[in-house]
């Protein structure tokens, strides 16, 4: 987990919400530095604790890094002012414990899962993150469940890949779900390949006539349709399947970001190591 230290400096900075830790008599400074990695910049700062709450689940004592350098080119265009990683210890930075992991370890829950509802419509309001398993409003199929390929990411084996009837399948190709990444997103080489099946311009007011994006996982075809992966952007229509540079160990892996999680209620069983997906419901609420 991060969040920005009022040391915080550069443009990404401006107009953002700090962690005044000098207010907090719960405060205790570490001292250690940290580096934060993401795949177009790095994060810099030092790691302090305190009792941490969300949705009105609190930890005490809870390590994470205050950021005094957030040199991330997409970080400058977001909206938020922080991060928790929700992924297993063993991957966490200076194997720092998560917030959700502490949360079982103080047992402020006990059901070892958390699960994520995205609205069909960008501008809703009623998306949902569910701490400690399922609500079955949001699931409009049966949840179906497939093992996770390691208990340290949220990846599982792919059985095929395919844009309409052409499939991009390689062999051993795995997929990771991610609430943090937005888009649909592989190895640049790779999705250049995909890409080609696309006209280099989207037409918005002809959605229909492109093809829906097939993830077959457990034996199961879960499908993309293109007013899901279609996005409309400052007036034009962009798709949202984007290449990036991956490590060695994910070269043959797809990020199925917020694209894949609004059109399936995703449970992330963290005890069990395993995902489970069902058809999102439509579900929205009244704007508070």
């Amino acid at each position: 987990m991060f969040v920005l230290a009022p040391s915080c400096v550069g443009l990404a900075c401006w107009n953002r919400t700090y962690y005044n830790y000098t207010q907090s008599d719960s405060f205790f400074l570490n001292g250690s530095l940290i580096l934060l990695e993401f795949g177009s910049g790095n994060f810099t700062g030092f790691i302090g604790a305190d009792k941490v709450s969300a949705g009105g689940l609190a930890v005490q004592n809870f390590s994470f890094a205050l950021i005094d350098n957030p040199d991330a080119p997409f970080f400058l265009y977001s909206k938020f002012d922080g991060i928790i990683g929700l992924a297993y210890d063993e991957v966490s930075v200076n194997r720092l414990p998560t917030f959700f992991s502490k949360l079982l370890e103080q047992k402020v829950i006990t059901e070892p899962s958390y699960s994520f509802y995205l609205t069909k419509d960008l501008n809703a309001n009623g998306s949902a993150f569910i701490l400690g398993g399922i609500d079955e409003k949001y699931a409009k199929s049966e949840l179906h469940y497939v093992p996770l390929t390691s208990k340290r990411i949220f990846t599982t084996n792919l059985d095929d890949f395919s844009v309409g009837n052409k499939s991009f399948y390689e062999e051993g190709m795995t997929v990771l779900l991610d609430t943090g990444t937005s888009l649909i997103v592989g190895p640049s080489d790779y999705i250049d390949e995909v890409l080609k099946e696309f006209p280099s311009s989207i037409n918005c007011d002809d959605l229909l006539t492109y093809p829906n994006l097939h993830f077959k996982i457990g034996g199961r075809d879960y499908s993309i349709p293109p007013e899901v992966y279609i996005f409309n952007h400052f007036g034009g229509c962009v798709l949202g399947i984007a290449g990036a540079i991956f490590p060695h160990e994910l070269e043959k892996t797809i990020i199925l970001g917020d694209v894949f999680i609004r059109q399936y209620y995703t449970h992330f069983d963290y005890g069990n190591g395993r995902l489970g997906f069902a058809e999102a419901a439509n579900v929205t609420t009244e704007e508070n």
